[in-house]
């Protein structure tokens, strides 16, 4: 069977145009879950999913106090503080969605505190994650 030069040189043209459309085909961000966070006392523990932009924020000990989530999300030299309150009780888990430009920084810690009056300590160590 014979090729002739031209019908070569579609082929190959035709592959290597292939090969670019599968290679470049996304332009998509791809973030990261943060690591989850454990507050000192232990009471609480959050972190960021980047599938759905949730923040996860769980109770963990029946003391009185809250869960608390200090979150910080960061893009180019400004940034947004958010707290997340898990007043349900302890073994009980809250979950808030947040809809975060794609490709932030989003810095997350685990506390506990008084939902009363909004005051918080205890926080674990900051874990981050991108949007």
């Amino acid at each position: 069977m014979a090729f002739s030069k031209t019908g070569a040189r579609a082929a190959i043209v035709s592959v290597a145009a292939g090969a670019l459309v599968l290679t470049g085909a996304t332009s998509a961000f791809a973030g990261d879950n943060s690591p989850v966070s454990i507050s000192k006392d232990k009471g609480a523990r959050g972190n960021f999913v980047h599938s759905g932009d949730t923040f996860v924020l769980t109770d963990m000990r029946s003391d009185g106090k809250a869960a608390v989530l200090d979150v910080r999300v960061e893009s180019g030299g400004w940034g947004v503080d958010l707290t997340y309150w898990n007043t349900k009780g302890a073994g009980k888990t809250r979950k808030a969605v947040n809809n975060l430009t794609e490709g932030n920084k989003v810095l997350t810690r685990a506390c506990t505190g008084n939902a009363k009056t909004k005051k918080y300590g205890n926080c674990g160590p900051w874990t981050q994650g991108k949007a």
